[in-house]
């Protein structure tokens, strides 16, 4: 009788155990055939339900504890398989702003000197922690290569359009693009210093501008002083790879409430054309042509987005086309000082009427025909600049 009992109760630890895979197996499965990289995860997990299944029968059979496979089911079905959906639903958080340092973009990784890059480890990114194929040093004699340095709009892919609509007329560019979410000049300062000489580029394209004028946190970039412990660092890699403790963070956001920016611009106007003076001498130097890029918007003729001031990037819509207006009359004249090159989109995009087919609602990132156009736009005029 009593070996009846047993008997049952191991059965049911293994269906309880293996039910409570279910959920994770087959969002697993959905992940592995749409990501590669998470087709490793889906073998080990099928590997760990049929030994859980068995080792709670060895157990069982040798009189000892397996109940605790009880609490192993608890954990599946409220951190693995909330963890697996959620990541089947793409989701990320961030709290708040996305632009001022530590809070910001949660899914990249700490650095000391940048305050953050992409997670190297992830696909399409290199180990530098930028989008795209390694950087092959030092560069191949025959190469034509041209350096972005910018952020999430030249992160977003217009680069790759000039690639392909210089390619298409015969011009053979390698691009590499060092752009980054978030970054400022001040950043952009950083980068050109780590691999502006590295990189030995034919041609260097700028655009930077929204980030130096949203508001600061903690204090501007320039007197950021980021150090990262062990502890905070293994804090940041849980962080980075575990969905279901940003999701928990969404959800007590709005009782903890968000970080208040400080009343400054994360770049002041001074350092944002010192910055600039900066990246612009350190490639004339080395006689590597450099064309500065306005940031175009469609802010002036279709207004700034409510949500821009909601989550603190700025302190009221004036404020926004004031700045941005501000920073981009210092780079043309900054430019006209220097006699550099300047693509000025701002102007060319001012009462453009394909706006709202050239921006996404927030009037700063381009859509898909967006990063079209304006791609042509700097293909065009980098076509007669180059190394051909």
């Amino acid at each position: 009788m009593f070996m009846q009992v047993v008997e049952k109760q191991t059965k049911n630890i293994q269906i309880v155990f293996v039910i409570s895979l279910i959920p994770v197996l087959l969002g697993s499965l959905i992940l592995a055939l749409a990501w590669v990289d998470y087709r490793a995860f889906l073998f080990i997990l099928i590997g760990y339900t049929f030994a859980g299944h068995y080792l709670i029968r060895y157990l069982s059979q040798r009189g000892k504890n397996n109940e605790w496979f009880i609490s192993l089911a608890v954990i599946h079905l409220f951190i693995l398989t909330p963890e697996v959906f959620l990541r089947l639903n793409e989701f990320y958080y961030t709290t708040g702003i996305q632009f001022g340092y530590p809070k910001t973009f949660e899914e990249f990784v700490p650095d000391e000197e940048l305050f953050w890059t992409l997670p190297p480890n992830q696909p399409q990114v290199n180990s530098w922690g930028f989008l795209g194929n390694e950087v092959e040093i030092p560069k191949p004699a025959e190469a034509c290569r041209i350096l972005f340095l910018g952020d999430s709009v030249s992160m977003q892919g217009f680069p790759n359009e000039v690639k392909r609509v210089l390619n298409e007329r015969q011009l053979p560019v390698e691009i590499v693009n060092l752009s980054v979410a978030g970054y400022s000049t001040y950043q952009g300062r950083v980068v050109v210093d780590k691999y502006g000489s590295v990189v030995a580029p034919d041609i260097v394209v700028v655009v930077y501008g929204w980030n130096d004028h949203w508001l600061a946190y903690d204090s501007i970039d320039s007197q950021k002083k980021i150090e990262f412990g062990l502890s905070q660092r293994a804090f940041s890699y849980v962080y980075n790879n575990l969905r279901i403790l940003q999701g928990l963070r969404y959800l007590v956001t709005p009782v903890l409430g968000q970080d208040i920016p400080l009343p400054v611009v994360r770049v002041p106007l001074n350092e944002y054309v010192d910055n600039l003076t900066y990246i612009g001498e350190f490639f004339t130097a080395r006689d590597v042509p450099v064309v500065f890029i306005t940031p175009p918007t469609s802010h002036y003729a279709l207004g700034v987005p409510a949500f821009l001031i909601e989550q603190n990037f700025a302190v009221d819509k004036e404020s926004v086309i004031r700045l941005h207006k501000q920073y981009n009359q210092a780079l043309r004249e900054l430019i006209e000082a220097k006699g550099w090159y300047l693509l000025d989109l701002e102007q060319a995009y001012e009462t453009s009427s394909d706006l709202d087919r050239i921006f996404t609602k927030d009037g700063i990132h381009l859509t898909d025909y967006g990063q079209n156009v304006i791609g042509k736009d700097v293909a065009n005029f980098i076509s007669d600049k180059s190394c051909w």
